[in-house]
């Protein structure tokens, strides 16, 4: 059974994009800052179901690239654990999940963790970062690290507030 941890903070943080694309960079490079500026070596990866990783084809070119490459890092269609990206392949990695997500290529909400367990998140179809602290810890100076890596915090509005005008879900 899934239960969220108790938490310290929690927050929306979104990128400023003109386009899907450039979202989509924006939110990977700017999570890949935030865990960079906090020393993190990993994040992990899973889902809040016991469903497989590749258990939904697609046609659409971005998320079928997306499964390819998860298919040529080792997940295979029966996988339904954790995933854990290096700091290094992390904007890569993100940038697949963003497609995953956004286009409904997963059948649950990937979250992601760091080593230690300080933060616990996910990236939304909407292409925001919905990340919670679960530590006194990473909560002190987290808004320095989210402003230094190019990300606002979402404050006020609902997370679809933030979505590109004119942008429609595949």
């Amino acid at each position: 059974m899934y239960s969220f941890p108790e938490t310290i903070g929690s927050h929306i943080l979104y990128a400023e994009a003109g386009s899907t694309q450039g979202l989509c960079n924006r939110v990977a490079n700017g999570l890949t800052a935030m865990a960079n500026a906090r020393d993190y070596t990993h994040l992990y990866f899973m889902g809040d179901s016991g469903t497989p990783w590749l258990c939904r084809p697609h046609t659409y070119p971005p998320v079928t690239r997306a499964l390819e490459y998860l298919m040529e890092n080792g997940i295979s269609e029966t996988f339904n654990g954790v995933i854990k990206v290096d700091l290094t392949e992390l904007p890569q990695f993100v940038k697949h999940l963003f497609w995953l997500v956004r286009c409904n290529g997963v059948t649950f909400a990937p979250h992601f963790t760091d080593e230690s367990f300080n933060i616990i998140g996910n990236i939304c179809q909407y292409g925001n970062i919905h990340i919670s602290t679960l530590t006194t810890v990473a909560d002190d100076g987290f808004n320095d690290v989210v402003l230094a890596a190019g990300l606002n915090f979402l404050e006020g509005m609902d997370c679809g507030a933030s979505r590109i005008n004119g942008r429609h879900f595949a």
